[in-house]
């Protein structure tokens, strides 16, 4: 049987540094995180892109544990001040796949209920929101943090726009991925925060850990006792209808509560040489080695 002689793994966080190294050959695969990589990849009659939409997405984190996203109408109000149709046009190239909950709008798991339920875009909803929230003594302020990768930076900016509109001042605050994993996710230091997620082929754990107030991505901080209770019955019941049901209920239920700001499904997709072969993954992109080999 054909094998490898070894796996060589490199650190690649900048994200042109990354496509260019599968693309002139240093490496034969990538780990691709963004929606910049993915459509390059596929138009690129010289690599093979494994990628499949499923559940999961891009959002940003709020902290539920500082102001001014401990406040309901805040986190509101960046969902409504956010304009979808231009974030697709300028940031995805017109290929955005919308996402107004955390599961994909094909899955059993999501209903009419939970997509009502998310805040549609409406600037002067949102300005009537921030405007309230500032009456009442609270800051409309807010420091973004983010990568530093050019499609974030470029993100940032559509966001900071957007948010100018409604009465929010975003002030962006750069990092490399090392130091933005460590000491701004992990530690919480921050209030409002871009993050990567999905496509997930299944809700455990990845929904547990994002909505689940002990959740180890769970990095803003969200706490909904109801939700936590359906979580870990429905990662314990062996009753595939009453799973179903639960895990509609969670979406419902932190789309009321605005957990995080959705805006897009993920976009996690590995990209590879022709020349290798036996590519056995997840959605995630968590793949199994054992099958992979070079035809060379």
């Amino acid at each position: 049987m054909p094998y490898l002689d070894g796996l060589e793994f490199r650190p690649l966080p900048d994200t042109e540094t990354r496509y260019a190294s599968i693309e002139n050959g240093d490496v034969d695969l990538i780990f691709a995180g963004f929606h910049t990589e993915l459509l390059r990849g596929l138009a690129d009659p010289n690599l093979k892109v494994y990628f499949g939409s499923g559940n999961g997405a891009e959002y940003v984190y709020m902290n539920h544990e500082k102001a001014p996203f401990d406040d309901h109408r805040m986190r509101e109000a960046v969902v409504r001040g956010i304009n979808l149709d231009a974030l697709a046009a300028t940031q995805y190239k017109g290929q955005m796949e919308r996402a107004a909950g955390w599961f994909g709008a094909d899955s059993e798991y999501h209903t009419p209920e939970a997509e009502a339920a998310w805040p549609a875009y409406d600037p002067e909803q949102a300005k009537a929101l921030v405007a309230e929230y500032v009456a009442d003594g609270g800051s409309a302020t807010v420091q973004y943090s983010s990568t530093n990768s050019p499609n974030r930076v470029s993100l940032t900016e559509f966001l900071q726009a957007q948010m100018a509109a409604i009465g929010i001042t975003l002030e962006p605050h750069f990092y490399d991925l090392a130091q933005y994993t460590s000491s701004v996710m992990l530690a919480g230091d921050f209030q409002l925060a871009g993050w990567v997620g999905g496509p997930n082929d299944a809700p455990y754990p990845a929904v547990h850990n994002l909505l689940h107030s002990a959740g180890r991505s769970n990095y803003g901080g969200y706490s909904n006792p109801d939700v936590d209770a359906m979580l870990e019955h429905a990662a314990a019941t062996t009753d595939e209808a009453e799973r179903i049901r639960l895990y509609q209920q969670v979406e419902l239920r932190s789309n009321q509560d605005i957990a995080v700001g959705y805006y897009s499904r993920g976009y996690l997709s590995t990209i590879v040489k022709p020349e290798v072969k036996g590519v056995v993954r997840y959605l995630t992109r968590d793949m199994f080695f054992a099958t992979t080999w070079l035809d060379r």
